[in-house]
Parts: C-alpha cells; structure tokens; sequence
C-alpha cells in the first residue's frame, strides 16, 4: 500500500500497483467513483489514461490524488473552490487539475481548502481562507492555488491540512497557519514552531 487517508465521511487507498479505491459518502463526488450514491466497499477509480496513481487525500467533502507524473486530480465539493477551480459548485467525478502546471510530490485535502507540495519543495494552497488556511497574510479565498507566504527560501518535504494548515521543511522545522491554536486568533501567514526543551 502506498496511500491511505480517511476524510469527512470516505475513505481511500492507493495499492503498490497504482490502483485507487474509494468508498463512503458520496453526496459531494467526495469519492470521485461518478455517482452521488454512498458506498460500503472500496471501489476502484478509474480516470482515462491513469496508469499509475501515487497518493489520495480526503478531506471534509472532496478529495485530491497524484499519479506517478505529479499530475493532480480533484473531485467533490467545491463550494469554497478547494478543487483550484472556479468554474464548477461539485466535480462527481476525479478530473485533471489543469490550472496549476508544477510537478507536484504531495496533495492535501483540508476542511474546506487544500494544499499542495511542489517537487521542488514549494507550499501552494487554495479554498476558504476565512480563518488564514492559505497562509497568505489575509482572510480572503483563492479559486486558485497560490504561493503560501513567507516559506520563500525553504524546502518542504510534507504537508498537512485539517482545520488549519502544516508543513515540515527538509531540515525538519514545522511550520503552521490557520486556526492551530484553540482559544487564539488564527495565524494568516505561517509561524515556525520552536521546542520549549
């Protein structure tokens, strides 16, 4: 097995061989499977000339994967434009992300925006950014998938989305934005954490 994450209310796996299977919820297209009907055991997805996927993110209500070129896929809710796109409310079925033209090692799907980790380290982030999930420096939503601010100059090996946002540089810094501490005002550009060892 490759991949596996569970989101909102689905789940899905990447096998060795590059299958991508889902189930759950389908309400939103969350499982990219075409139908709207709730499934009760994976099934296999299939997007034309996929050969080989990488990785599955789910989140809330939609879902991102990676096939072995870097090429990302999104499908479900797109209410907040998570999905990098503006032209669509709901994507039923996985559908390339023909928007955003960099290589990319690493998807994340958030509560109600995602992330994405660039092969040559950069973070970019679209969706709601009411409470500073993108990492801009403001609270306004992108249908785009943008820079994060303030990560210029550092290389990230893995990202995280939730109901805020993380990202682990090459020399092991973490560092957050977006609603990460509770009972705090939400950060809208990225903050390194530190140890208090």
């Amino acid at each position: 097995m490759l991949s596996v994450s569970c989101g909102g209310n689905q789940t899905g796996v990447v096998f060795s061989n590059g299958e991508l299977y889902t189930w759950g919820d389908g309400q939103y297209g969350a499982t990219g499977l075409g139908s709207s009907g709730n499934t009760f055991a994976p099934m296999k997805v299939e997007v034309g000339g996929i050969t080989k996927f990488l990785q599955i993110s789910c989140g809330k209500r939609h879902s991102l994967a990676l096939d072995n070129m870097g090429t990302i896929y999104v499908t479900g809710d797109n209410t907040y434009r998570q999905l990098g796109n503006s032209n669509v409310n709901i994507m039923m079925g996985f559908k390339q992300l023909s928007d955003f033209s960099f290589p990319t090692k690493e998807v994340a799907a958030g509560s109600e925006h995602s992330l994405v980790l660039t092969q040559d380290g950069r973070v970019y982030a679209a969706g709601n950014n009411m409470n500073g999930n993108l990492g801009l420096g403001h609270n306004y939503s992108s249908d785009k998938f943008l820079s994060v601010n303030g990560l210029s100059g550092l290389r990230f090996m893995q990202i995280a989305a939730g109901r805020h946002s993380g990202a682990l540089t090459e020399d092991n810094r973490l560092f957050v934005w977006g609603h990460a501490f509770i009972c705090e005002k939400p950060l809208l550009l990225p903050q390194e954490l530190r140890s208090n060892k």
